[in-house]
């Protein structure tokens, strides 16, 4: 079973950083398609360079996807601000110069809390 990726960023680097990532990891596969309603998904967001929509990011959320903000403007108040508990329990936050290491620690926290505490 492969765990869908989708990344929303302008970063032409980051996009890159992002995909050698997921590339590294065993059982997650990009996906470049539009549908982005697949459930239990993990979707890379670059607050920096990509406005998203809120409503979009809940009905995500609803889904059953995990949303994974990369940023190096925002701290995780401002980010996390306009949404509600049970939303911001299935986000995780990296610094633009993250780490594999990071990058897996932060993955494997949201995906243990969001097991313990399912929608």
């Amino acid at each position: 079973m492969h765990v869908i990726c989708k990344i929303f960023s302008a970063n032409f680097i980051l996009h890159l950083k992002l995909k050698g990532v997921i590339s590294k990891t065993p059982f997650f596969q990009l996906s470049d398609l539009s549908d982005d309603m697949n459930p239990d998904q993990i979707i890379f967001w670059d607050v920096d360079s990509k406005d998203i929509d809120r409503k979009y990011i809940a009905n995500c959320i609803e889904n059953g996807s995990l949303i994974m903000i990369i940023s190096s403007l925002y701290n995780d108040d401002f980010i996390l601000k306009n949404f509600d508990k049970n939303e911001k329990m299935r986000f995780g936050i990296l610094q633009r110069n993250f780490s594999y290491n990071d990058f897996i620690q932060e993955i494997s926290r949201i995906a243990d809390v969001n097991r313990l505490n399912p929608q």
